[in-house]
Parts: C-alpha cells; sequence; structure tokens
C-alpha cells in the first residue's frame, strides 16, 4: 500500500466511524483537552501581560496575548498528535494506523452536525444550510429557531448609536447569568446534564436519566435550604446564595 492509499484508506474509514457513531457524548474528545490548554495558556497570558478584567482595558495586550494563545494552542496540538502518531508508528505500523483512523474520526462531525442541527430547525432547512453553506441573517435565524433571541442597536431620538448590538446582547448575557447563577448550581448542572443525554435518548432512558439526576438533587443541602426557605413564607427573610453541596 503506497503512502497516498494509505492516507485514502485512513480517511474513507474515519468517514464510515463518523457516518455510524457520530461523537458519542459520553466519550471524550480531544477537543476537551484543547479548551483546558486554551483555559491554562489564557490564565497564564493574562498575568504574564498584568491585563486587567475591564473590557475596555489593555486592548493592545490582550491581542498580543490572543495572538500568542493560538500559536501556543495550535502548536502544541499538531505536536502532540505528531509525537502520538510517529510513537505509534515504531511500535507497530498497524498501531499507527489504528491510532491515525481514531483521530481523524474524531475530527470529523458531519454525522453529529447534521442531527444537532435537526433539533433546532427543520430537516429541508437544516440540509438547505448545509448543501449550500450559505450565511443566513439573524433574523432568518431567530424565526426557524436557530437562537433564542437576536439584538439590535440602541439609538437615541436623533438617530445616534446609544449601545452597539454587541453592547446590548453583552448586558442581556450577563443579566441571565446573573439569573442562572441564583440557582442551585448543583441543580443547574443536572438540568444541563438531563437534557443533554436526554435528547439522543428513547421515553423510557429519558424518563430515567431525569428520575436519577432529579433524585441526586433531594440529597444536597443546597435543596434542604431552598425547601425551607419556600415553605417559610416570611417575606423579610432574605435569601442567602447556595452552597454547592
Amino acid at each position: 500500500m503506497t503512502v497516498l492509499q494509505e492516507r485514502i484508506f485512513i480517511i474513507i474509514i474515519a468517514c464510515l466511524l463518523d457516518l455510524v457513531f457520530g461523537d458519542p457524548h459520553w466519550l471524550w474528545h480531544p477537543v476537551q483537552g484543547m479548551g483546558w490548554l486554551i483555559d491554562h495558556v489564557e490564565t497564564w497570558m493574562r498575568k504574564r501581560f498584568r491585563i486587567r478584567e475591564d473590557r475596555d482595558a489593555d486592548i493592545r495586550k490582550k491581542q498580543v496575548a490572543g495572538t500568542f494563545t493560538v500559536v501556543i494552542v495550535i502548536t502544541v496540538s499538531l505536536l502532540v498528535a505528531a509525537g502520538i502518531l510517529y510513537g505509534c508508528n515504531r511500535i507497530h505500523h498497524t498501531l499507527y494506523l489504528v491510532v491515525a483512523i481514531w483521530m481523524s474520526y474524531q475530527m470529523l462531525a458531519a454525522c453529529s452536525l447534521r442531527r444537532e442541527s435537526m433539533k433546532v430547525c427543520s430537516a429541508g432547512m437544516a440540509k438547505q444550510m448545509i448543501y449550500t453553506a450559505r450565511n443566513i441573517k439573524a433574523a432568518d435565524a431567530y424565526r426557524i429557531g436557530l437562537v433564542n433571541e437576536v439584538y439590535s442597536a440602541e439609538v437615541d431620538a436623533d438617530g445616534n448609536v446609544v449601545k452597539s448590538a454587541q453592547e446590548v446582547m453583552l448586558a442581556a448575557a450577563q443579566k441571565m447569568a446573573a439569573t442562572i447563577a441564583k440557582n442551585a448550581p448543583i441543580a443547574v448542572r443536572n438540568c444541563k446534564k438531563a437534557i443533554n443525554e436526554g435528547l439522543d435518548a428513547d421515553m423510557d432512558q429519558a424518563v430515567a436519566i431525569e428520575e436519577k439526576l432529579f433524585g441526586d438533587c433531594f440529597e444536597t443541602e443546597d435543596q434542604k435550604y431552598g425547601m425551607a426557605f419556600f415553605l417559610d413564607k416570611n417575606k423579610e427573610k432574605v435569601k442567602e446564595p447556595f452552597q454547592n453541596k
């Protein structure tokens, strides 16, 4: 088998695996490792360049640090992948082929893209977007349920922009995040897990997942405090933050 034939073989098998299995939620994905690397590199960059948290402060420093972060993450990711493949090839070429197929399979997402897109818009619209690779306008994305909200810039009576659409959207996102943060963290995490795992399950499995996670919430101290506070009916009493336990 020539090198070219080998590469084609790897790609074909990887595509078949993606077509059959997609990206299972329970399976660890290299993107998770990249996310961990990005988080740590970004934290180190902020300390190294002494970047302030204020959104409008140290713009130039943020651009430089962001560029370094991208370069470091891409370089490390390529070196790790190349190192793994090189080591596998040194052990046995068959092992190299298996790992190369696995890596190529995890780089693909056609099956998962089709499945996830079906959840937010109709099959016909999903196919149209995927086949044409065409960008759609915000209003159209909102109309077909691809996004939850669309934000526009705020203008005064004279038509001058008071807040950009990005600033309006950021303020709304922060308000929503603050609302979510007031709820018990364990309950929020379990709700997220129930939704993510239940979407790909049949009704019986989804109910079992929900029952298990719902029951776990009732074993927490936050649930006991929240229930006691609700039953107290004392409107003057200030609710304390949940303790995440």
